[in-house]
């Protein structure tokens, strides 16, 4: 049933469409790193781990914002090895200028946000138990990640059609920097 979800091909995308997207990019070693709510659980879904010790979350310990520092230690410990981030946006925020960091330090890793402009499981929580109208602070505003990442000396690419994910993917590796890819998700559709 989750493979149906694939055909879906509308914009804003489905938050299936970005590991899946990845999977079929990247190389069977290359070390991928979860980090959010829905972002984390949809990336799961549809990964599947090709090669041992390639694959990095923290779920049992509060992983919002782990990611993108879990990335970074994995571009030093496997620097012949890809690595991609898949993170939700408020995740990135938490960690997001250590994106300057691996430009600094020359460590080329993909940090792919699956952008649905909300704190996904706070966002359903709050409306099962409070209501539609009582949401509180879980809606998260557009934000260029890219261009921040750009401006830092990073790659940077906002993807909002599924289509695209793929030679979005192919661009930041071939950029040869630490590389985001703001892809933009249905808000209605990640959970």
């Amino acid at each position: 049933k989750l493979d149906e979800k694939l055909g879906d091909t509308a914009t804003p995308m489905l938050t299936c469409h970005v590991a899946a997207e990845c999977q079929k990019v990247l190389d069977d070693k290359t070390v991928m790193v979860f980090d959010g709510g829905n972002t984390t659980v949809w990336g799961q879904f549809f990964h599947q781990v090709r090669a041992v010790n390639t694959v990095l979350a923290t779920h049992h310990m509060g992983h919002l914002g782990a990611g993108v520092g879990q990335a970074l230690g994995a571009a030093v410990a496997r620097p012949d090895q890809q690595v991609c981030c898949i993170i939700g946006d408020g995740a990135f925020g938490i960690g997001a200028m250590e994106m300057d960091t691996a430009i600094r330090h020359d460590l080329p890793f993909t940090c792919v946000i699956g952008n649905d402009g909300q704190w996904g499981m706070i966002e359903r929580a709050q409306k099962d138990l409070f209501g539609e109208d009582r949401l509180v602070a879980a809606t998260l505003p557009d934000r260029p990640y890219e261009e921040m990442v750009a401006a830092l000396g990073g790659y940077g690419e906002r993807v909002e059609d599924p289509e695209e994910i793929r030679p979005a993917l192919e661009r930041a590796r071939e950029s040869g920097r630490p590389a985001c890819l703001n892809v933009i998700l249905d808000p209605k559709l990640t959970g």
